[in-house]
C-alpha cells in the first residue's frame, strides 16, 4: 500500500497509472505493475512480495520472524534487543526484552538486524544496546558522581573536626 501523499510509479513502465495493479516490493519499495512484469503476474500475491531484483537476494531481515531475536537499528548509533512478536507485511510487532508489554509496539521490519552478540548483550541495558561513546559518557558521569560524593563526605568530616 502506497502511503497518503506519495505516488508510486512502476519502475518498469514509468507510468503511475493503474494504481490498483502495482506491487511494492516489502524490501526495497520499488513499484511495478503486475502486468508489466515478465511473466506478467495475474494477481496480487498476499504475504510479502519482493522484486525481481530482491528476490534473487532477499535483505537479511526477511528470514526473521515471529519468536525469534533479534536487534533493531533506529539509527547507525540507536539499537535495541527485540523480540518479535509478529509480522504483519512490512511491520513487525515487537516486544522489548527488560519492558512490560505496554511497551510493545509495531516496526518496520526493514530495521532488523541480526539477532545480539555476545559484545551487545553485554553493552546491554534493559534492550538497549549502548555504544562506546555512550558507555565512556556513563562511565565518566559515575565516576564525577562517585568523586563528588566522596569530597561531600570529607567535608562532612572536616565540619565535624572544627566543631
Amino acid at each position: 500500500e502506497v502511503p497518503v501523499g506519495l505516488e508510486a510509479i512502476c519502475k518498469l513502465c514509468g507510468s503511475g497509472d493503474n494504481e490498483d495493479e502495482m506491487l511494492l516490493c516489502d524490501a526495497c519499495d520499488v513499484g511495478m505493475h503486475k502486468y508489466c512484469l515478465d511473466p506478467p503476474m495475474t494477481e496480487i500475491p498476499e504475504g510479502d512480495w519482493f522484486c525481481p531484483s530482491c528476490a534473487l537476494a532477499p535483505p537479511a531481515w526477511t528470514q526473521y520472524g515471529a519468536g525469534d531475536t533479534c536487534t533493531a537499528e533506529f539509527a547507525p548509533d540507536i539499537r535495541w534487543i527485540v523480540k518479535i512478536l509478529e509480522i504483519d507485511g512490512p511491520e513487525a510487532k515487537v516486544h522489548y526484552p527488560g519492558w512490560n508489554d505496554r511497551h510493545d509496539e509495531p516496526i518496520p521490519r526493514k530495521i532488523l538486524r541480526a539477532p545480539p552478540t555476545e559484545e551487545d548483550l553485554k553493552n546491554s541495558f534493559r534492550s538497549r544496546i549502548y555504544t562506546d561513546a555512550e558507555r565512556e559518557k556513563r562511565r565518566q558521569r559515575l565516576e564525577r558522581a562517585a568523586t563528588d560524593k566522596r569530597r561531600e563526605e570529607e567535608e562532612k568530616i572536616e565540619k565535624g573536626k572544627k566543631r
